[in-house]
């Protein structure tokens, strides 16, 4: 893609090609002029000499014909006469003409008085090299005036942009709805004036909008958890029924899984809405924050008994940064590892400021790499696992917004590892402890 030119540049290169443009036109002007004053100068020495010529013959005098350097005259009045004519010009007509001989620029005058012809030669050689040198002084002069005008518009482009520089450095600035956007009485320039405000406008309703969707957000949270909560008690008591038939009690525990997920979507969700949020951060126990992201997986990885989870993470081991976005990660990272492992390990450990969570299913197709972060995108294998693509998308997205790079490795058929590294995180390791296995 062509790099764009900012506003500044564009203005200093518009200034310097006009700015040129009209000293290139003014340079050739003066050259063509200059050539034509050379031109009729010459004229007008050879229009002389010829004159004077013509008097002293009509006088009956014996014409006194020049021999110099750049002016030579020939009278031919008889063969005689005529043969000391060079050849080249003999047989020239009457009139003035222009003749390069032996690498010099000749003017020839030719006029006739009465049985007598007078011929006189000038070496113009010398007029056309100072036309030359002036020529090169103007290209010089040309090439010395771009580079001026060059520099002297960018300065006056600075002059020109530097409200508009101002205004686009505030509004970068603007992270929150607290911030103080620029006013209409920060810039003199009415143009200026009129765009701060209505960015100003624009950003108290932005305000405003985050403002109800903050309170929709927590409102959405409260209203929808708190029957969930309800749900998961109402089956957590009737799992502990004695009386409860095994198959009622499978239904019950599907019942409470299905408000589990349920739970773990609506916040997803609503952690996915609160984008523009200020993430809050905290020093945060990994071990902890990767048992808590497992509690609503536990019974899925019961169901798969060929599964073998490993948790290899420092008890002491922490991190500077958000609690829920490091809990969702951890969680659709595991749940995505554990709808593609059928049989084999899912491991999870933490070294450094590296958490890697790897598993030995499906793994992914080259083709899907790509695209595995876009939402709703399910990919080759995606079609016969549970899900609603968003996972990988809300890890994608708590990644960007806290700064978290994030890199996959993945070969079908043999597994995949998601690997993320926390810039500017402190992590505590004590002596590796024996990792955790277990179905779950």
């Amino acid at each position: 893609m062509r790099a764009k030119l900012g506003l500044r540049t564009r203005t200093a290169l518009t200034i310097a090609a006009v700015s040129l443009l009209l000293v290139v036109v003014q340079s050739v002007a003066v050259v063509m002029l200059t050539e034509e004053q050379e031109d009729d100068l010459v004229t007008q020495i050879l229009d002389g000499q010829l004159r004077r010529l013509e008097e002293q013959i009509r006088l009956g005098q014996v014409p006194e014909l020049l021999a110099g350097e750049d002016l030579q005259g020939y009278l031919a009045r008889t063969p005689d006469e005529r043969s000391q004519v060079p050849a080249a010009f003999r047989d020239l007509p009457p009139g003035t003409t222009e003749l390069e001989r032996n690498g010099r620029e000749l003017h020839i005058e030719v006029r006739r008085v009465g049985e007598a012809t007078l011929y006189l030669v000038y070496d113009a050689t010398p007029h056309e090299e100072r036309v030359r040198e002036f020529g090169h002084l103007m290209v010089l002069a040309v090439l010395t005036m771009a580079v001026i005008t060059a520099l002297l518009g960018y300065w006056v482009a600075g002059l020109l942009v530097r409200q508009v520089t101002d205004l686009a450095r505030r509004v970068a600035r603007l992270r929150t709805e607290d911030d103080a956007p620029p006013t209409a009485a920060d810039y003199q320039d009415e143009e200026i004036a009129s765009l701060a405000q209505a960015i100003a406008d624009y950003h108290r309703r932005a305000a405003e909008l985050l403002r109800r969707e903050k309170e929709f957000t927590a409102n959405a949270s409260h209203e929808l958890r708190t029957p969930l909560t309800a749900i998961k008690t109402g089956c957590e008591l009737l799992v502990q029924d004695p009386s409860l038939s095994d198959k009622a009690r499978r239904r019950v525990e599907a019942l409470a899984g299905a408000a589990a997920r349920m739970e773990e979507s609506i916040r997803a969700l609503l952690f996915l809405a609160r984008e523009t949020a200020t993430p809050d951060a905290e020093t945060i126990n990994v071990r902890e924050a990767v048992q808590e992201a497992l509690v609503p997986l536990r019974e899925t990885l019961r169901m798969r008994p060929d599964v073998h989870l490993e948790i290899d993470v420092g008890a002491s081991a922490t991190l500077e940064t958000d609690r829920i976005a490091l809990q969702l990660t951890v969680a659709n990272l595991l749940k995505n590892a554990i709808a593609h492992t059928s049989h084999g390990q899912i491991r999870i450990s933490f070294r450094g400021s590296v958490l890697e969570v790897s598993d030995t299913g499906s793994g992914i197709a080259e083709h899907d790499l790509p695209r595995i972060f876009d939402r709703f995108y399910r990919g080759q294998n995606g079609a016969s696992t549970e899900g609603t693509g968003l996972g990988l998308a809300i890890v994608r997205s708590i990644a960007d917004r806290l700064g978290w790079r994030i890199d996959v490795e993945s070969q079908l058929g043999k597994g995949t590892r998601f690997r993320i590294e926390f810039p500017g995180s402190s992590s505590s390791l004590p002596p590796t402890p024996a990792p955790e296995t277990g179905h779950g």
